[in-house]
């Protein structure tokens, strides 16, 4: 089966097929990628059998991190890959200026590699990828509840996402502008999330299930 790539803006207002990093110079060109075959469970526990939620239930939880279906037209991402849907299967979770970052990526890395200077992905081979969703909820705590990327920038329950490829020296964020569908965090404490996303913009899709530890 054939899953088309999609990639995220990370935390900051979206702009339509915008990108930080290197400009590759390229016209935007559709990217299609293979699918490897079933997507295989994070190395996350969901047996939550003696978990009590600070918001949630992880009884409601999705089994795995799965990412089954990402598309992508921006420059960037197009460059940076081709990407294999399944395998993005690892999932890490950061509070970062009171906003929730999920990275979804299809190497393990350790949570300390996000939200540095130095990109995970930086000298890395085309094909690795990191898709970032951005949860926010204004003034508020980040919690359990429906997001919507049409809620706006600073806005309450607003969710965006972007995507980290390995072009230019530093590697690139690659903003996806999603401004349509949802995503959705389950369940949360403070060793690990849950939830789920289904998420469009004028030239990116991204849809998926998450279990990210912290």
């Amino acid at each position: 089966m054939l899953v088309a790539l999609l990639l995220v803006g990370a935390g900051c207002a979206p702009t339509a097929d915008e990108s930080t990093g290197t400009d590759t110079g390229l016209d935007d060109v559709g990217v299609t990628v293979e699918d490897g075959g079933d997507a295989t469970e994070t190395d996350t526990d969901t047996d939550t059998s003696g978990d009590t939620a600070m918001v949630g239930s992880f009884a409601d939880c999705p089994a795995a991190t799965e990412l089954t279906s990402l598309e992508s037209t921006d420059t960037s991402v197009v460059e940076g890959g081709p990407f294999v849907a399944s395998t993005f299967t690892f999932a890490k979770a950061k509070v970062v200026s009171g906003k929730l970052n999920v990275y979804i990526a299809n190497e393990d890395y350790a949570v300390s590699k996000f939200g540095g200077l130095d990109s995970p992905v930086k000298g890395a081979e085309k094909g690795t990828g990191v898709l970032q969703l951005v949860f926010s909820n204004g003034a508020e705590e980040v919690g359990v509840g429906t997001y919507d990327p049409a809620s706006g920038y600073g806005q309450p329950n607003w969710v965006t996402a972007e995507m980290h490829v390995p072009v230019g020296p530093t590697a690139t964020d690659a903003l996806l502008s999603m401004n349509s569908g949802s995503a959705e965090v389950v369940a949360m404490d403070d060793s690990k999330v849950c939830g789920t996303f289904d998420l469009t913009g004028a030239k990116s899709t991204a849809v998926g299930t998450f279990v990210a530890t912290f």
